[in-house]
């Protein structure tokens, strides 16, 4: 089955369970063996996202090579840092693992992204846990930019909202 016909599959499940979405893949795929929601959660556990996150570094590596056209203004580049949160699904894996925000009981997400405002493109996303320090990622975010692209770095403006100004980011940088 196509990789895509399986994440359509996946992805809307806002009406139905986990097992009813894994039932319906395996008759679209023609039978075999049923697999039910606990090893499927256990095997997404186990997960590996390291090859997408290698493939995403290596794309902006490529792109910001010097071998493209890229949108510039008076020579720099202008980059913003941003964070924000996302909710995830109400399971009690999730919650372990990445935790919640504040007193709500729902797993959240946080995402932090070093994005090329004038290009369009995500040079750093990051997904982590709900207790994501954002002043923390933005020095990893510069960390990549100046060891992966240091070209980029040295002719580029980074803008940032008011949470991210400290005195430790003024040393750092």
């Amino acid at each position: 089955m196509p990789f895509a016909s399986a994440l359509y599959f996946m992805m809307d499940m806002r009406t139905t369970t986990l097992q009813t979405r894994l039932n319906e893949l395996f008759r679209h795929n023609g039978g075999g063996r049923l697999i039910i929601q606990q090893a499927f959660s256990k095997l997404r556990a186990n997960f590996d996202h390291s090859p997408f996150e290698a493939a995403v570094r290596s794309l902006v590596k490529e792109e910001y090579s010097g071998n493209h056209p890229l949108t510039a203004w008076n020579g720099y580049r202008i980059l913003g840092v941003d964070r924000s949160y996302l909710q995830l699904p109400r399971v009690e894996d999730l919650r372990w693992d990445f935790g919640v925000r504040g007193s709500d009981i729902c797993p959240m997400a946080g995402v932090s992204v070093l994005f090329d405002v004038l290009h369009g493109w995500a040079l750093d996303p990051v997904i982590t846990n709900a207790y994501m320090n954002e002043r923390e990622q933005c020095k990893k975010h510069m960390d990549f930019l100046t060891g992966e692209l240091p070209e980029i770095a040295a002719k580029s403006i980074i803008t940032v909202d008011r949470g991210y100004p400290s005195a430790d980011m003024f040393e750092k940088f």
